[in-house]
């Protein structure tokens, strides 16, 4: 399974909740515009707020191609780097931010990451502060933390030379790096 913004909250409560991730699920939810600060309804409990800030295709590798009459098949082989951003805010926001630190510290991330086909990056993890943004600033102080993940992806590409057109029929394939 590749670690997409699809199954990203249920990857960070495995992560941030071990065993009983299915229960918590709910405290970890995707960044919104228009998002209500959970907080502020429930009053002590933390919640997780993610979003992939950015992902980029990390080292340029070859391309396969396959022709056939008029069409060809192209094969794209790349790493890709997604950022991910997690916004915490509530009684044990510090606490839950500072936990990303030490995520290459611990198996079970370890582990957890193969599971998603994706590798933990050393660099830019950082926890920082900023007063909680909901239309505006509040007086809640929420806690920031970052993390990079790489992943090796395979992309195809049905080229049709009769029309000029990429058609994007393929489907993106990922695997796991073995060092």
């Amino acid at each position: 399974m590749y670690l997409s913004n699809a199954v990203l909250d249920e990857f960070l409560a495995k992560c941030l909740f071990g065993k009983n991730w299915e229960s918590m699920l709910k405290y970890v939810i995707p960044r919104k515009g228009n998002f209500v600060n959970p907080s502020l309804i429930t009053g002590t409990d933390t919640y997780a707020i993610y979003y992939i800030e950015k992902r980029k295709k990390r080292v340029a590798s070859y391309q396969d191609t396959e022709y056939f009459e008029d069409k060809a098949v192209a094969t794209h082989y790349a790493d890709i780097e997604s950022v991910v951003r997690i916004q915490f805010i509530g009684k044990q926001a510090e606490e839950w931010a500072s936990s990303i630190l030490f995520w290459d510290e611990r198996k079970d991330i370890q582990n957890l990451l193969i599971e998603y086909q994706s590798d933990l990056l050393m660099g830019e993890r950082e926890i920082f502060t900023v007063p909680f943004q909901q239309d505006g600033y509040n007086g809640e102080m929420s806690y920031v933390g970052s993390f990079s993940v790489i992943t090796r992806v395979t992309k195809e590409e049905l080229l049709d030379y009769l029309t000029c057109q990429i058609n994007l029929e393929g489907k993106l394939n990922y695997e796991v790096q073995n060092e």
